[in-house]
């Protein structure tokens, strides 16, 4: 956030189909359903050091409107929790497109956790609710890359 830089960009397919009438995709047989809720991200290693980290997600919301809408979200390395966020919508008009920005504190880590995460990566859930129903839930992945940049 303290330079603005953009670390990680990612947008919906522009020519994807968009109403429920549209045909809906071809998968193969014996296809994991669970892979379309997964997300692998490789980040630059000085991203583990930065301070602050802004994020900002955009949705859309169908023809129902959405009361208290809440997103979890879990960060994990080595099967130890190294942060959590917890925000919360409390009405989304339906028909509507929705900005959620959020300025994320990253949390200090010592140099062998450092090291940990460069080797192993980190993983994280987001759980997503609609008035206290679980509606969905996310997994991802968080590969680090040493590149010249980080060395500095």
């Amino acid at each position: 956030m303290d330079d603005n830089e953009i670390v990680f960009e990612v947008a919906k397919d522009p020519n994807a189909a968009t109403d429920a009438n549209a045909s809906a995709p071809v998968y193969p047989p014996n296809f994991d359903y669970d892979d379309l809720r997964r997300v692998n991200y490789t980040f630059p290693s000085r991203f583990l050091k930065f301070a602050t980290v802004g994020t900002m997600l955009r949705f859309k919301v169908g023809d129902q409107p959405l009361k208290n809408f809440r997103m979890i979200e879990r960060h994990y390395h080595a099967g130890k929790l190294v942060k959590s966020y917890d925000f919360n919508f409390q009405f989304c008009i339906p028909n509507s497109t929705n900005e959620w920005e959020t300025i994320y504190d990253m949390p200090e880590i010592t140099p062998a956790e450092f090291e940990g995460m460069m080797k192993v990566g980190t993983e994280s859930d987001s759980f997503y609710f609609v008035d206290g129903k679980l509606c969905m839930h996310n997994k991802a992945t968080y590969k680090y890359m040493q590149t010249e940049e980080s060395k500095r």
